[in-house]
C-alpha cells in the first residue's frame, strides 16, 4: 500500500537507489513516499498513467519521482522537476482511484508526470506530499502581503462536503484565504427535434487564493442530471507561475456565465486555467483579478 518513508534507502526495490543517488549532499527532504502499482492507465479529468510503482520525494527545490514498470524491456526511470519549471500540480480521487499529476515546462513544451494509486490508503500520503510542495514554493515568495482576508467560512460555504474532504488536507494552520469564486453545477434544457434535452450550464468548482498559493477544486461534471460523477480534482498553482489574470466570456442562454482565466507560464511555455463563476461572485472576481495581476511580492 502507499506509505510514507523516512529515508530513501528504505524505499522498496530499485527506488532506493534511484532516489538516493539523485539527492545532493545538502539537499533536504520535506516528504517521501512509496506508491505500488495501480493496475490501470486512465483516471478522471483526462489524467493518464501507466502501471508502475513510484517513489515521490519533495525537497526544498524540486520533485523527484522514480518509476519502475516491473517489466522486461521497460527500464526504471527517474524524473527531476525543479519548482521553477512547475506550472501546477493535480491531486484527485474518485472512490477507490486516486491520481497525482505534475504539469511542467520541459524542452519548450508542456510536459507531465502522472501516476495512479489506491485512494483509500494513499490519499493522505499524497496530500502530505502536496502540502510539502506548497510549503516549499510558498516560502520562495511573499504573495500579496498585507491584503485583507476573508473568513474560511466563506470558502467552506461554497464547496461541497466531498470537495472539502479533498481540499482541507492541503491547507496549513494559519493559512489565510484572500478571495474565493466559483459556480455550482446547474442544468438547462435545449430544444431538440423530439423535445428538450438537458444541457450543462455550469460546473461545480471553486477557486481559492490564499497567502500561500492558488487552489482550484472541481467536481467532475455529471453526465446527466440523474447520472452522478464522483471525481474531485484539486489544482495547486504556485503564485509565481501566474503571469496574468482576466475575466473572459459572455452570458449564456440561461444565465450569465463568465470565467476567470489564469495564464500560467514557465520558460516560454504557457497554459491556462479557466474558472466559471456565478454573478454573485462578480465583485470578488474583479478583486481577485486585480490581486493576481499585481504579482507576488518577493
Amino acid at each position: 500500500m502507499v506509505c510514507s518513508v523516512d529515508d530513501p534507502r528504505d524505499l522498496p526495490g530499485v527506488h532506493a537507489h534511484l532516489v538516493s543517488s539523485a539527492l545532493l549532499p545538502a539537499e533536504r527532504l520535506r516528504h517521501l513516499l512509496y506508491s505500488p502499482i495501480w493496475d490501470g492507465e486512465s483516471a478522471h479529468f483526462d489524467v493518464r498513467g501507466e502501471p508502475a510503482s513510484h517513489g515521490v520525494a519533495v525537497t526544498d527545490s524540486r520533485l523527484l519521482i522514480s518509476r519502475d514498470f516491473h517489466r522486461r524491456g521497460r527500464p526504471p526511470a527517474l524524473f527531476s522537476v525543479p519548482f521553477e519549471h512547475i506550472l501546477y500540480v493535480e491531486l484527485g480521487t474518485a472512490l477507490l482511484l486516486g491520481w497525482f499529476a505534475i504539469r511542467f515546462a520541459a524542452g519548450g513544451r508542456l510536459a507531465s508526470v502522472c501516476l495512479l494509486f489506491e485512494a483509500t490508503v494513499g490519499a493522505e500520503h499524497f496530500s502530505s506530499a502536496v502540502r510539502a510542495f506548497r510549503a516549499a514554493v510558498g516560502s520562495r515568495c511573499r504573495p500579496h502581503g498585507g491584503r485583507a482576508c476573508i473568513p474560511w467560512s466563506e470558502v467552506w460555504n461554497r464547496v461541497t462536503p466531498y470537495q472539502a474532504r479533498n481540499l482541507a488536507p492541503l491547507l496549513f494552520d494559519g493559512e489565510r484565504p484572500i478571495a474565493a469564486i466559483g459556480s455550482r453545477l446547474s442544468w438547462g434544457l435545449r430544444r431538440r427535434f423530439l423535445g428538450r434535452a438537458p444541457v450543462r450550464v455550469a460546473d461545480d468548482g471553486t477557486l481559492v487564493v490564499t497567502d500561500l498559493g492558488v487552489l482550484y477544486v472541481m467536481t467532475e461534471p455529471d453526465i446527466r442530471p440523474d447520472l452522478w460523477s464522483y471525481g474531485v480534482n484539486v489544482w495547486t498553482v504556485p503564485h509565481d507561475a501566474i503571469r496574468c489574470a482576466a475575466i473572459v466570456g459572455a452570458a449564456s442562454r440561461w444565465r450569465p456565465l463568465r470565467r476567470v482565466r489564469l495564464t500560467l507560464a514557465r520558460n516560454q511555455v504557457t497554459t491556462a486555467i479557466e474558472v466559471p463563476f456565478d454573478e454573485t461572485c462578480a465583485e470578488s472576481a474583479s478583486g481577485l483579478v486585480r490581486i493576481l495581476g499585481e504579482g507576488p511580492a518577493r
